[in-house]
């Protein structure tokens, strides 16, 4: 039964599909069917073509071109003899039509049918077939030299024409999977798209020219697509064709050819100004010309193309302007391949990010000793050997742990709760009741001692090894937020600007700054990065003293150089990388004493820029002072800067350090963390403060205060920090200082009404000032000198921009 249910659906799976095969025979075969009635009425509006009067050798240069590329080639043959013959139904006429054969019965022969013919090999067929028909009618009508020169000028023609409409067969038959095309195929395609439009009847309504209106339209659609080299070029071209023809004067080309100029130069205004560009050229060139107001190209004609290129949709002229700007393929490529290279590198990173998340959590979710245990199973196990080590040799040892099994057990676990309350035990704190039952005293208080000491030794490595796991589960999620953030930095949506790009490439290039290349990335909330490749400046300073006024007027926002200092200096190329600039700056002024001369101090501190627009402000104060406090505060400032550098959260980086603090040394070391994380962008300031004194905030008017009472760092496993975020103004000063500062004051006031007094007298915008001047008054209110290590650091804030 199931076996032939399965061969049931394996024949309804056949049949579906073999008819979605047939359904795509059937598209194909309506396009193929398309294709050719299109190159019918091509080949019969060409083969009506007749140039200098008497000359029509497009139809079998078009012939001779098209019967290689397809299997049923009569089918071209028949229309371009009935084009041939409606235009000139004489002598001439069936001069071109023998000339077709000729080509059709050389195409049918046995070796030339299954061989593929070179663009050379057809034109000289072309050539030899319109040179033999030349020949057989001077022979019939009689030879004159007149005739014989404009034969093989016929031949001639007809061998050129053949590369023209071979170039334009291969790009318009691979329509589909074409999207740019050469300035030769552009040129070619034109040609032939004039040549159909000279054959056409020329019929007017209400006076407009339907030849002249194609025409124009031809001129002002390549103008408009491809600019203004390529609209000259396709006006010469219409103009060219067209005076061969004999429908206009050698005037008429130049005229096409500036108006197609002018149109193209103006067409990133919109249609309607290229449009009215074409027509005011041809205005301008008729009144240089010949002085009259009866325009050259008549303005009827051109005002109905323009309203074609009008109406003509958007998305069709999209298609068109790629094939004529094959920038626009490169630049739409460019993003696809960023976008994919984006997407799978975002993608990996997300990949690593959720493996380390896992591993985080499958180190912190692992249930420990302590967590699952009320502490019985240890007591019952030390209990347990203790009666092992002294009792199992004993004589009593019946009688105390069978007959009186609870009164020994109790016994022995109040020896515990004293070993635990005191550290260890002597004979003295035995009963005297288990003292006259236990014949073994003495060694009960040794094995006591001696068990509860080894205990606490494996419970204190099982926290330090919990410890750890905390340690590492929070790293390892710290890793993946890092990670998880440089994902989405990556994945973020870019946009290149490339007019822009062009805009400043021309502004720098007037300034006399030569670029070798420019781009323009518009991430995120529309924040703007530059990167500028140009010509080494010798030391200069163009980065900052030119580039940065250029770029900034072109994008109308103020950016800045990430680097300062000219790195490629020596070299003959530099690369230089601007970003919208902060509106917030920072200076910061530093003042620091030891507590002894030859010591070092025990306060370490750090000020640097992060990424994302903000700057970190910090200070530590190691316990104590001299080399040991040094290094524990050095310890913390390191560890802060590199994590924060890499991008670490805040709060993980504080775990990290506190935990490192307590793990790496059984001794009591621990160290104060003051942190400001100031925005530059917006303004706000994020203050952190672990064990650290207050910090001061100087106005323009008053003095705020942010005050902390947290632990220091390396103290207690849950590190607990009090955070404060202030809005800061133009000219603000943030005040920063170690406790040695403040413990210098033993007045009656308070100590931070003390400092807030001197910092509000000072009148100075110098922060390294205000940083010598609270320095000073500390060292003088103390009178015998530093009592502690001491530290002041000042960050004044001013807007940049």
């Amino acid at each position: 039964m199931q076996k032939g249910t399965y061969q049931y659906d394996n024949v309804i799976f056949l049949n579906r599909k073999q008819n979605s095969q047939t359904d795509i025979k059937r598209v194909l075969k309506k396009r193929d069917i398309l294709i050719y009635i299109g190159w019918i009425c091509a080949s019969f509006f060409i083969g009506r073509v007749v140039i200098l009067e008497d000359l029509a050798p497009f139809g079998v240069a078009l012939y001779a071109s098209l019967s290689h590329s397809s299997t049923y080639s009569f089918i071209y043959l028949i229309p371009i003899a009935i084009g041939t013959l409606t235009n000139s139904f004489n002598l001439s006429g069936v001069k071109y039509t023998v000339a077709l054969l000729i080509l059709y019965v050389y195409g049918q022969a046995r070796g030339v049918k299954r061989k593929r013919l070179s663009r050379y090999e057809r034109g000289m067929a072309a050539l030899i077939s319109i040179f033999v028909a030349n020949v057989i009618f001077l022979y019939i009508k009689g030879f004159i030299l007149y005739n014989f020169i404009i034969a093989l000028l016929e031949s001639t023609v007809a061998f050129i024409m053949v590369y023209i409409f071979s170039h334009t067969i291969d790009a318009l038959s691979k329509g589909q999977k074409r999207r740019i095309l050469s300035n030769e195929e552009v040129i070619c395609i034109s040609i032939f798209a004039s040549l159909i439009v000279v054959g056409c009847w020329d019929n007017s309504i209400f006076s407009i020219s339907l030849r002249n209106v194609l025409s124009i339209y031809l001129i002002l659609l390549s103008a408009y697509l491809g600019g203004a080299g390529v609209g000259a070029a396709i006006g010469i071209t219409v103009g060219f064709i067209l005076s061969l023809a004999g429908m206009s004067d050698a005037v008429f080309i130049g005229c096409l050819g500036i108006c197609g100029l002018m149109a193209g130069t103006f067409k990133d205004l919109g249609r309607i100004i290229s449009g009215t560009a074409f027509v005011i050229a041809n205005i301008l060139t008729t009144f240089y010309i010949n002085k009259s107001t009866y325009t050259i190209i008549p303005l009827k004609d051109i005002m109905a193309s323009g309203f074609l290129l009008v109406i003509t949709p958007t998305h069709i002229l999209n298609y068109i302007r790629q094939f004529f700007d094959a920038s626009i393929i490169r630049h739409r490529d460019q993003i696809f391949y960023i976008r994919r290279m984006q997407d799978m590198i975002s993608g990996r990173l997300k990949e690593f990010s959720r493996v380390f998340n896992q591993l985080s959590k499958t180190f912190s979710n692992i249930p420990t000793e302590t967590e699952y245990s009320d502490g019985s199973q240890e007591v019952s196990e030390i209990i347990n050997l203790i009666a092992h080590e002294v009792c199992s040799s004993c004589s009593l040892y019946k009688s105390c742990w069978e007959k009186e099994f609870y009164i020994t057990y109790n016994s022995i676990f109040k020896l515990l709760t004293l070993v635990e309350k005191k550290g260890y035990i002597e004979e003295d704190d035995i009963t005297s009741q288990f003292n006259i039952r236990c014949y073994r005293p003495y060694a009960m208080v040794e094995q006591v001692n001696s068990i509860y000491s080894m205990y606490s030794t494996n419970l204190k490595w099982e926290r330090q090894l919990d410890e750890c796991r905390y340690l590492v589960a929070d790293q390892l999620k710290g890793i993946s937020q890092v990670i998880e953030e440089l994902a989405e930095e990556i994945d973020i949506d870019v946009h290149f600007k490339r007019e822009i790009e062009d805009k400043i490439r021309i502004d720098l290039d007037k300034r006399g700054v030569r670029c070798k290349d420019v781009l323009v990335l518009e991430k995120t909330a529309g924040k703007l990065e530059v990167s500028i490749v140009k010509k080494a400046c010798k030391g200069r300073k163009e980065c900052s003293r030119l580039v940065e006024s250029v770029v900034s007027h072109a994008l109308g926002r103020p950016l800045m150089c990430k680097n300062k200092e000219c790195i490629y200096a020596g070299g003959d190329e530099c690369s230089i990388y601007l970003e919208e600039a902060k509106k917030f700056s920072i200076v910061t002024g530093i003042a620091s004493r030891p507590r002894e001369p030859k010591e070092p101090t025990g306060d370490s501190h750090s000020f640097m820029e992060l990424r994302g627009g903000k700057f970190m402000l910090a200070i530590s104060d190691g316990m104590g002072s001299g080399s040991r406090a040094a290094a524990e505060s050095q310890d913390v400032i390191s560890l802060l800067e590199n994590f924060m550098e890499a991008g670490f959260d805040l709060d993980i980086t504080v775990k990290t350090i506190n935990s490192a603090l307590i793990l790496r040394s059984g001794d009591e070391m621990f160290a104060t963390a003051d942190i400001c994380i100031v925005d530059q962008v917006t303004g706000y300031a994020n203050f952190v403060k672990i064990g650290a004194v207050s910090t001061f905030i100087k106005r323009e008017n008053t003095v705020d205060i942010v005050r902390a009472s947290s632990l220091p760092i390396g103290i207690i496993e849950d590190i607990d920090s009090d955070r404060e975020v202030v809005k800061l103004c133009d000219g603000d000063m943030i005040i920063m200082v170690t406790d040695g500062i403040l413990d210098a004051y033993q007045g009656q006031f308070d100590k931070d009404s003390w400092l807030s007094g001197i910092i509000a007298t000072k009148n100075t915008k110098n922060p390294q000032d205000m940083a010598d001047h609270i320095m000073d008054c500390a060292l003088r209110v103390g009178g015998k000198g530093p009592q502690d290590d001491m530290t002041v650091m000042v960050s004044r804030v001013w807007r940049s921009s």
